[in-house]
């Protein structure tokens, strides 16, 4: 009986064994595995190589998104080397690669050999093609669009499409070899005072490279409601009689590219023999009391239509959907016999009385514009004591704007572009700066005035404030560039990419962002700034050369980048106007 014992686990010891044996007796010899010995990610595609196997004629390489490729590879190819480039691949996107040697025929295939690391390929630098869109290039129902030609980045194609309005039908054009040589397109048919988006395209392209960048235009012509001004009109006057005119719910303008409006009092203009205004008489600007809801527009062309202002104060006194100005240059007025005035403001809100309830401005807009000579910016408000009463800004929008102070015989008084200076003034609901300059204002309190702790959040949610491909020359180099510095809670969602920061100076500081919640991307700086003192929410790379390398002519006000192999031109950082 115990040598039954002793035996029983010797005979299922041969049992298994036999098994094990007859086993590998019926597997068919494989080849060695292939080792995956490099890679290199360039662009859109992936290259690998491996070690030769012994009695190998092939490889199969595949390519898939999931590392257990359940659902079959997305790329299979059969190599006959060591080395193969998958092409055509979508951009900063992770893939996983396996690979597996193919018999003569003699014994069977390799196992696959997996790497079980994600390989990526890289993020698409998208070239700028597509030209900018020139006033002299947009009818009511056409425009011209120009592009550079690119053996790397061919053009086949152009899309446009309404960006106001999503149901509308996108237009798509096939080019001709005679367009595509040419470098330009006709496109008419278009409807009259629409914003339109033009992108450039390669259809040919894998799905997410098929198009480069796109340009914005809006084609000419007045809105059904506007008046249209003509180049000698008093819109001064005609401004001032309009607003008293009750019959006259809201005020939508249509000014001729090119004119001049003085925005004072009759009374204080210089007049030549031929009616044109040579200086003033005084210092009398115009201010007006905006109790409607206005919007000037400007007529696409070489010049701009511009308003002149001369110490001018509007204030907005009533609830309104929207003060807009759109295409028009806003500039205050000197001359030789016409210092520059010191406390000069665009809107100058004054305090609320009690009592009176809230002032709502649904929206405050200016687009397409130079802003040239406001000391003390162009929106102020001192609300202070009517805490029963406040002011309040639902949306604000600045896009392609140049804003300066210009001549430097009378410096810039230390307020923001927005200066909220009383703490019954809330306008952090929702602003949008946006492929803007702000330029030769040392002397500037950022974009918002250094906001205080005493700052009005009425809110019950925390704001946005989006500022986005913007370019910041000798900007607020006294004082920090956005001014957002400590708003209470709750504050603000700060949005800040594809901005670039340039100074003559040293040892500015760019912007403490206090109780704010960040997202901080592609942002350059020039030289002369503090990154780090309280700007550790912030992200912003050195472009990695000095302002006399990086600009055209930056004291004359010319912006353009001319370093072509710079990070801020490859990638498009700052304003797009500077970017040709």
């Amino acid at each position: 009986m115990k040598k039954l014992i002793y035996l029983l686990p010797l005979i299922t010891f041969c049992i298994i064994g036999l098994w094990g044996c007859e086993e590998d007796e019926m597997e068919a010899p494989r080849l060695f595995r292939p080792n995956i010995v490099s890679y290199l990610s360039k662009e859109n595609t992936l290259t690998f190589s491996w070690i030769p196997i012994a009695n190998a004629t092939t490889y199969v390489i595949e390519l898939s998104r999931d590392v257990t490729f359940e659902a079959g590879a997305e790329y299979s190819e059969m190599v006959e080397g060591t080395k193969y480039t998958f092409t055509g691949l979508l951009y900063d996107t992770g893939y996983y690669v396996r690979l597996k040697a193919v018999s003569n025929g003699t014994i069977g295939d390799s196992n696959w050999t997996t790497k079980e690391e994600e390989v990526k390929t890289q993020v698409r630098v998208v070239p700028n093609l597509l030209q900018a869109i020139e006033p002299t290039d947009i009818g009511e129902d056409y425009v011209t669009l120009r592009w550079g030609r690119s053996e790397a980045f061919p053009v086949d194609s152009i899309a446009i499409v309404q960006v106001l309005d999503e149901t509308a039908a996108p237009i798509e054009i096939l080019l001709t070899e005679e367009q595509i040589e040419a470098g330009s397109l006709y496109v008419d048919n278009l409807q009259t005072n629409v914003v339109y988006r033009a992108t450039v395209c390669n259809t040919k392209a894998s799905i997410d490279a098929k198009t480069y960048n796109s340009r914005e235009f809006k084609t000419v012509g007045p809105p059904a409601e506007a008046k249209r001004l003509e180049a000698d009109d008093n819109f001064a006057q005609i401004l001032e009689d309009d607003l008293k005119n009750a019959a006259l719910p809201e005020l939508v303008y249509y000014l001729p590219a090119g004119a001049n409006y003085y925005m004072f009092n009759n009374n204080a203009l210089e007049l030549d023999e031929n009616g044109k205004v040579i200086g003033l008489k005084g210092d009398s600007g115009r201010g007006y009391t905006i109790t409607k809801s206005v919007r000037i527009l400007g007529a696409p062309g070489a010049q701009r239509p511009t308003l002149w202002m001369r110490g001018a104060k509007w204030e907005i006194m009533n609830n309104i959907d929207f003060f807009d100005i759109d295409g028009v240059n806003l500039k205050e007025y000197t001359t030789a016999s016409s210092a520059p005035k010191k406390d000069t403001y665009f809107i100058n809100q004054n305090g609320r009385v009690a009592g009176t309830g809230a002032l709502t401005i649904d929206q405050f807009s200016i687009k397409n514009s130079d802003i040239a000579g406001f000391r003390r910016g162009i929106f102020m408000c001192n609300n202070a004591n009517a805490e029963d009463s406040p002011i309040l800004v639902n949306n604000i929008i600045v896009d392609n704007c140049i804003y300066e102070v210009g001549d430097d015989s009378v410096p810039h008084e230390g307020m923001g572009m927005f200066q909220i200076r009383g703490a019954y003034t809330d306008i952090w609901n929702n602003i949008s700066i946006t492929n803007s300059t702000f330029y030769n204002c040392p002397g500037a309190r950022g974009l918002f005035g250094q906001t205080s702790a005493s700052t009005y959040c009425s809110r019950p949610e925390p704001g946005r404030v989006n500022i986005l491909n913007c370019t910041f020359f000798d900007f607020s180099t006294a004082n920090t560039i956005i001014g957002i510095d400590v708003l209470p809670a709750p504050s603000v969602t700060l949005t800040l990419k594809n901005c670039l920061v340039a100074t003559t100076g040293t040892n500015k500081q760019i912007c403490p962002v206090g109780n704010s919640v960040v997202t901080s991307e592609g942002n350059y700086y020039v030289e002369g700034w503090l990154i780090q003192k309280n700007d550790n929410h912030l992200n912003f790379v050195s472009a990695g050369v000095s302002v006399e390398e990086l600009f055209v002519a930056p004291s004359e006000g010319n912006l353009e980048i001319k370093d072509k192999e710079s990070d801020v031109y490859k990638y498009g950082i700052g304003d797009p106007r500077w970017i040709k």
